[in-house]
Order: structure tokens, then C-alpha cells, then sequence
């Protein structure tokens, strides 16, 4: 039963680990096409949509280096990416940024939904597009670093202006924006909406493919970058139609998308290696797997929650590698679970459990400061970690020491009548050491504490049922 209770908490902290790590990855699925159809005739073509939610990492801008590029291929309408990020992270834009300058395709970006953001990288992303939508709530700008992880550029509000004067020429705002981005300005999607930075405002994602019906894209396929100057070339202007006026159950007109949409994901390995470049995930898996790989070094098994603990910490360090490790966190985890086992090994909850739990909460806190800004583990989550992480270890480590000392009980009544010291305190459960060995045991009656003399007087199932020594001597 003991044996029983102990897999069932590892089975629970492992389906914690993977719903946690289900949750992040739903930023895509497979790299399938799925394609939606108006219930009237299509007229106008297809266009191209991706979605992503989260840093710019190394797999997520090779994707959409793909996409841009075989969108052109495909003969797209357009290609609509709908961009939620803090920006780059171990990974340079600069490649996604020229390739959808020079696409001969139109690229629209819709930041959102709801109060989506485009800063850092992402900034630069919405400023290359040929038409540039936002939902009324979204963040836009602070477009240095271009890297989360590098320092800022203090050229880099040049390149982008330049960048804004080619993609719309007149275009004084978008050109102060771009500019004034790499300083830290932010504004609102209402805002760049009312200013002329974004083309115009869209709450969802369907709002924002019927409201591009009608705009025209100027298209600079020879464009070519001389340092910090964008140079446009000749350039070509494309009317966008994506809508048609239908009538509605009312009998008024409305619009209604005449196009076809296909939505592209990344495949599945993709979704995980990013969903685990976020801190919250990576530095989550690790404490777990490393829970798991204790359990498994502490308990009878077969190895399965050893490997599950070995599956999570490598995914971690997948996240972390990217991301940049917190080595002072990493090492006061480390400390911590030495600890833990520590005491796990002899059999009771002392001093070393509580340098474990002091190491564990100064770990989350340096993960929770130190980091850049976007790369912090929310406060929240830190909280929840110490509770989920600290929490399952207390009345985990009775279940192991019971599990681990369970066999040395049975048929040992031979035992009755030997003295035994309290190791781990009986209230009425824990262990008690005779000789050199240690055993699951339970007190006769009432409680006996850490250091108290008594003496087997009988074996229960997997328990040495132990009584006080004056209780003995009376």
C-alpha cells in the first residue's frame, strides 16, 4: 500500500509536468496545412496564415523564414502572420526582417490577439511588413535589444527608420516610431492606429482579414540593405482583395472573407523545443525531473519514472541552453536535492531538509530576478513551484523512507525485544534505527520523538511496532 501510494505521487507530479509542458506548447501543432472555406464561392485566391505566441527562437525563425519564403512559391495572396512576442532570443531576425522586406509577396502582421506585443525583434518584424494591423490593446515598440540576451544597439533605430522610410514612403510617424522605438517607446494599438504606424485596428483575426480587403501593398522585391540604409529599388503596389459585400440575415450588406485561409504550425518537435525555451517551463521541467530521478534512486521500480525524470531534465536544458542558464539557481537546486536526499538516506527530516528548502526558495528568487525582464519567471509561478516542488517533498520522503525500508520488516520478529533509537519522529509513523539498520516503524501508543529510547514489542505488516523505554522498564 505504502509502495502504492508512493508511484501515485510521482504519477501525479509527472502528468503536473506534462500538462504544464502541454499547455506552453500550444503556441503551434504540425506543420499541416489546414484550409477554411466561406460557405460562398471562393473567388479571390488563398492566402497563407501563421500563428505565434512566444520568443523568436532559432526553430520559430526558421519556420517563418519558410513560410515567407514558400509563400511566394505557393503564389499565396498573402501571407498573414499573427505575432504575439517579446522578441529574439538566441536567434538573429535580421534574415526574417530582409526576407520580408524583398518578398514578393504582401506580408501583413496582426499583433494580438488582445493585448499581444511586438517589442524587440517583433518590432522590427511589424515595421518590415507591407501592411501592418494590431489589435486596439496590443503593445508595439522597445525595439532594442534585438536579442534578449545581447546588449542594445544604439544603432539600431537608424536601421529600422530607414527601414520605415522604404516600406512607406511619406510615412513620417512610422519613421519617428521605428526611430524612437529603440529607445524604449511603446505604444498602444489604438494609438499606432490613430497615428498611421499601424493601417489600421482589428480586435480579431477575422476582423483583420476582411478590413484589408480594398488596401494596397507596396511591394519592394529588389530592395537591398547598404549598412544601416535600406535601399527600395523599383517598386511594385498590389491591391489586396480579401472580402465581398453579401447580405446579411437582416438584409443588410455586410462583408465576408472570399478567400481561403490556410493555417500553418509548426511540427510537433518544433512546438516542443519551443515551448521549452520559456523560463516558466524549462526551469519547471528541471525540478521536476530531478524530483523524479530521486523518487526513482529511493523507491523499488522498474526505471520508468527514472527515465520520465531524465526526459524532463533534457528538455530542460534544451530551454535552458537557449534561454541562458541561471547558473546560481541551477547550483542552489542542486544543493537542494543533494540535500533532500540526504536526509532520505538516513531515514529522517533534519538540518539537511532544511538547508534543502532555504536552497530551493533562493534558487526560484534568482530566477525571478536576475534574468532580463522577459526572461523572468513570473512571481506567481515562482510561488506555486515552492509549494508544488517543497510541498510534495514532505510527505514524499515518509512515503520513500517507508518504501525503501519496508523489506528489512518482514518475518523479522526476531526483532521483539531489541532496543531501538527514534530517527525519524513517530506520530505515530516513521523509522527507528537498531543496530545499524533502519526500519519503517510506528509507535505503540501515542508519539515518540527524534532520540527516544524504546524497544520492539511487536511487527505490524511493514511497521516495528515500537513502545518508550521507561513505558518498557514499568
Amino acid at each position: 500500500m505504502i509502495a502504492r501510494a508512493s508511484r501515485r505521487l510521482v504519477l501525479a507530479m509527472l502528468c503536473l509536468a506534462f500538462v504544464t509542458l502541454g499547455a506552453a506548447q500550444l503556441v503551434g501543432a504540425q506543420t499541416v496545412t489546414e484550409t477554411s472555406t466561406p460557405d460562398a464561392p471562393v473567388s479571390d485566391g488563398f492566402i497563407d496564415l501563421v500563428t505565434l505566441d512566444g520568443p523568436l527562437d532559432p526553430v520559430t525563425l526558421t519556420f517563418l523564414e519558410q513560410r515567407v519564403i514558400e509563400a511566394a512559391r505557393d503564389e499565396a495572396k498573402l501571407l498573414l502572420l499573427q505575432l504575439d512576442t517579446p522578441g529574439a532570443i538566441a536567434g538573429d531576425a535580421s534574415k526574417l526582417v530582409s526576407l520580408i522586406a524583398t518578398s514578393r509577396v504582401p506580408v501583413v502582421v496582426w499583433i494580438g490577439p488582445g493585448a499581444g506585443r511586438a517589442e524587440s525583434s517583433g518590432a522590427a518584424v511589424f515595421v518590415a511588413s507591407h501592411v501592418r494591423v494590431v489589435s486596439p490593446i496590443a503593445r508595439i515598440g522597445n525595439s532594442e535589444p534585438r536579442d534578449l540576451k545581447r546588449p542594445v544597439d544604439p544603432d539600431g533605430g537608424e536601421e529600422l527608420a530607414s527601414l520605415a522610410s522604404m516600406r512607406a514612403p511619406g510615412n513620417v510617424a512610422l519613421a519617428r516610431f521605428a526611430f524612437e522605438s529603440a529607445q524604449g517607446t511603446i505604444l498602444l494599438g489604438d494609438d499606432a492606429a490613430a497615428m498611421g504606424i499601424a493601417d489600421f485596428a482589428a480586435p480579431t483575426i477575422g476582423d483583420a482579414v476582411v478590413g484589408l480587403d480594398g488596401r494596397v501593398a507596396v511591394l519592394s522585391p529588389d530592395a537591398r540593405r547598404d549598412g544601416d540604409t535600406w535601399v527600395s529599388g523599383p517598386l511594385v503596389s498590389r491591391e489586396i482583395r480579401t472580402a465581398r459585400v453579401v447580405e446579411g440575415p437582416d438584409g443588410q450588406p455586410r462583408r465576408e472573407p472570399s478567400v481561403q485561409v490556410r493555417f500553418f504550425r509548426p511540427s510537433f518537435a518544433d512546438r516542443v523545443l519551443h515551448a521549452v525555451t520559456s523560463p516558466s517551463v524549462a526551469y519547471f521541467l528541471l525540478l521536476v525531473g530531478l524530483t523524479l530521478i530521486a523518487f526513482e534512486l529511493y523507491t523499488v521500480g522498474v526505471g520508468m519514472v527514472g527515465l520520465a525524470g531524465a526526459a524532463c531534465v533534457a528538455l530542460a536544458a534544451s530551454g535552458l541552453t537557449v534561454i541562458g542558464p541561471e547558473w546560481i539557481a541551477i547550483a542552489l537546486f542542486a544543493l537542494a536535492f543533494v540535500m533532500f536526499a540526504s536526509d532520505i538516506q538516513e531515514g529522517v527530516r533534519g538540518p539537511a531538509s532544511t538547508i534543502a528548502f532555504v536552497s530551493l526558495g533562493l534558487g526560484l528568487i534568482v530566477i525571478r530576478v536576475l534574468p532580463p525582464a522577459p526572461l523572468r519567471v513570473p512571481i506567481w509561478l515562482v510561488l506555486l513551484y515552492l509549494v508544488l516542488i517543497g510541498g510534495s517533498w514532505r510527505p514524499g520522503m515518509a512515503l520513500m523512507v517507508r518504501s525503501r525500508f519496508w523489506a528489512p520488516a518482514i518475518d523479522r520478529t526476531f526483532l521483539v525485544g531489541e532496543e531501538a533509537e527514534v530517527r525519524d519522529p513517530l506520530k505515530p509513523r516513521g523509522s527507528a534505527k537498531i543496530g545499524k539498520g533502519l526500519y519503517s516503524a510506528r509507535a505503540a501508543g501515542g508519539k515518540l520523538m527524534r532520540g527516544d529510547l524504546g524497544s520492539v514489542v511487536s511487527v505490524s505488516g511493514s511497521d516495528l511496532v515500537i513502545a518508550a523505554k521507561a513505558d518498557d522498564d514499568e
